[in-house]
C-alpha cells in the first residue's frame, strides 16, 4: 500500500493529470512504480539476509575483533566459535518471541 501512495506521489509531481499523450502517461506511470519498486525489493533483501543469519555473522565478526582489540579476557567468549554464537543468538531469538505475544493473539485479545 505504501508503494501504491509514493508512486501515486511521483506521478503527481511528474505532473500525470496534465499529460494528453498517452505515450507520456505510461511513461510517467513506469517511472513513478519504478522507486518503489527497488525500494521494496531493497527491503525484501535485506529482510531476507536478516532471516539467514548474514547479519549475525557480520556482528560475530564485530564482537570477535571488539574482544581481540579490548582487554575484555572472558575465556567463554573469548573461545567461541561461530556455530555456538548462531546458535545461542537463535535461542534468544527463539525465547524472545515466546516472551511476547504475536499480532494475532494480541489483535484477537482487543476482539474478545
Amino acid at each position: 500500500a505504501v508503494a501504491v501512495v509514493v508512486g501515486f506521489l511521483i506521478a503527481l509531481s511528474r505532473g500525470i493529470f496534465q499529460e494528453d499523450e498517452i505515450d507520456m502517461v505510461i511513461t510517467i506511470i513506469s517511472d513513478s512504480f519504478f522507486i518503489p519498486g527497488v525500494l521494496l525489493i531493497c527491503v525484501g533483501l535485506i529482510v531476507y539476509a536478516s532471516n539467514e543469519g548474514l547479519f549475525l555473522a557480520i556482528s560475530y565478526g564485530f564482537k570477535v575483533i571488539g574482544r581481540t582489540i579490548t582487554a575484555k579476557k572472558d575465556e567463554t567468549l573469548m573461545n567461541e566459535k561461530y556455530h555456538e554464537y548462531y546458535a545461542r543468538q537463535i535461542e534468544k531469538k527463539a525465547i524472545k518471541r515466546l516472551q511476547h505475544p504475536t499480532r494475532a493473539k494480541r489483535l484477537a485479545s482487543y476482539i474478545a
